[in-house]
């Protein structure tokens, strides 16, 4: 990603008044319902293809480090 680009483009949008995602009022909750079910279903543990290739002492890492994330995610949203 050119992120000079990328830095410019939002410049420009923000010199205009344009809505970003980060200018939206209440914005961190969708964040916060998109990182819950990012964390609930990971890709590297439901993505077939990505499953397929990997050993099943790979799956049991990387399903014991969502769980941490989940559990660390859930105390933040105050569950």
């Amino acid at each position: 990603m050119d992120w000079e680009l990328a830095k410019a483009m939002d410049d420009e949008l923000e010199k205009v008044g344009a809505k970003r995602p980060r200018t939206m009022k209440g914005i961190e909750k969708v964040a916060d319902v998109d990182t819950v079910l990012r964390t609930i279903v990971p890709w590297r543990l439901s993505n077939p293809d990505i499953v397929r290739r990997q050993s099943e002492e790979v799956l049991v890492k990387h399903r014991r480090e969502n769980e941490v994330q989940l559990l660390k995610l859930l105390d933040y949203l105050g569950f």
